[in-house]
């Protein structure tokens, strides 16, 4: 399922009076990762197809669905895998 927020935006871009804290506890600034892995990740459908095409989110063919999240371009090399409960992964 895909869907669009249009009022979203990025949290260090909100005003003072409606931002949250941006100081994570493990020191992760930045999502500079998205990539979703599925079986049929080599067939996307024409609306997966356009958030492809934005360079902002990568598919991957796997065996099974899960998400992976990269934080800070992932330079130290720690990662948490959560499957089989969760199906993602995180490495920042």
């Amino acid at each position: 399922m895909l869907f669009q927020t249009p009022f979203g935006k990025r949290p260090d871009q909100y005003q003072i009076e409606k931002a949250q804290p941006l100081k994570h506890h493990v020191g992760l600034r930045e999502i500079t990762r998205i990539e979703l892995v599925s079986p049929t990740a080599d067939n996307p459908s024409p609306e997966f197809q356009a958030v492809i095409d934005t360079n902002q989110v990568r598919g991957r063919v796997g065996v099974e669905y899960s998400v992976e999240l990269g934080f800070d371009w992932e330079v130290q090399g720690h990662q948490v895998d959560f499957r089989p409960r969760l199906p993602l992964i995180l490495s920042w």
